[in-house]
């Protein structure tokens, strides 16, 4: 998340005001979800937030990793109010041009969702990896739901303390 993503995200107008101003970019989308700064004013119910946006030329057609429109994650009955009327003004005014946002939007929707998917991929490898090294540092095979212990075997071994004195039965 960026900056101008938490600004929009948190409602703080000002702030969102001060980064887009000095080059922020509100058509940068986060990692996980491929939601936009509009996306996520927008899910959060920041009306002010959306509205600047929205002045500010953010793209109304934007779509996420499931492909949802800002004006379909927005919550406040306001803020989807406002969205439905700036995106009818915007299709009455140029067609052609809500047409190339619309592809756009698409384009850089599927792009960022398939490089998360190389990167989960990724992540994925590195884990596996991680799994078959601990395997044959211990010698069983590991159930993937168990967690895997971040520490050598060797030096848990070493790390064992040894108490001196009764035992808890002794004791009682």
């Amino acid at each position: 998340m960026t900056p101008t993503l938490w600004a929009a995200h948190s409602g703080h107008l000002e702030a969102l005001r001060l980064l887009v101003g000095r080059g922020g970019d509100i058509e940068k989308a986060n990692y996980h979800f491929g939601q936009t700064a509009l996306h996520l004013a927008a899910a959060r119910g920041h009306l002010n937030c959306v509205s600047f946006l929205v002045g500010f030329e953010a793209n109304l057609f934007a779509l996420d990793h499931d492909l949802h429109t800002p004006l379909q994650v927005a919550t406040n009955p306001e803020v989807i109010d406002f969205l439905d009327k700036s995106a009818t003004s915007q299709i009455l005014a140029n067609k052609k041009e809500v047409k190339s946002k619309k592809e756009k939007a698409l384009k850089d929707a599927e792009r960022r969702r398939k490089k998360y998917e190389e990167k989960m991929k990724k992540e994925r490898d590195k884990e596996e990896k991680r799994i078959k090294k601990v395997e044959k540092e211990i010698g069983t095979k590991i159930d993937t739901d168990m967690p895997i212990p971040t520490l050598p075997l060797n030096t848990i071994k070493k790390t064992i303390v040894e108490v001196k004195g009764p035992t808890f039965t002794e004791i009682v």
